[in-house]
């Protein structure tokens, strides 16, 4: 199942980011100073506050062959794969799905 839903009627990028699992790619963090690390802080245990932020290791791509990203990946067709710097066969995966989608959504634009 993949993280993102995409909606073109309602021009809408929907992701999910679970906050609850400690080995996820999200992590919820708290810092006492903006300058601080964050330490990793338990969800479920400690409330929100100005303190804490969410920590998010986002893929660019993914290797067709890595089958668990592949499946979560909502761009499959080949005519999304291409060849990374690692002669590695990719496909668009997370960030670059969303970059993808607002373009054909018309939610970003190629002109600065």
């Amino acid at each position: 199942m993949s993280l993102i839903k995409v909606s073109g009627d309602k021009k809408v990028i929907e992701f999910s980011i679970p906050l609850t699992s400690i080995s996820g790619k999200a992590r919820v963090k708290i810092r006492h100073a903006f300058s601080d690390y964050g330490i990793s802080t338990a969800t479920r245990k400690i409330p929100f506050s100005l303190k804490h932020y969410v920590e998010w290791q986002i893929g660019y791509d993914a290797p067709i062959k890595d089958k668990e990203k592949f499946e979560l990946t909502t761009l499959k067709d080949e005519k999304y794969h291409f060849l990374g710097a690692n002669n590695k066969v990719k496909t668009l995966y997370e960030l670059s799905e969303m970059i993808y989608y607002a373009k054909q959504l018309n939610l970003i634009s190629l002109e600065i």
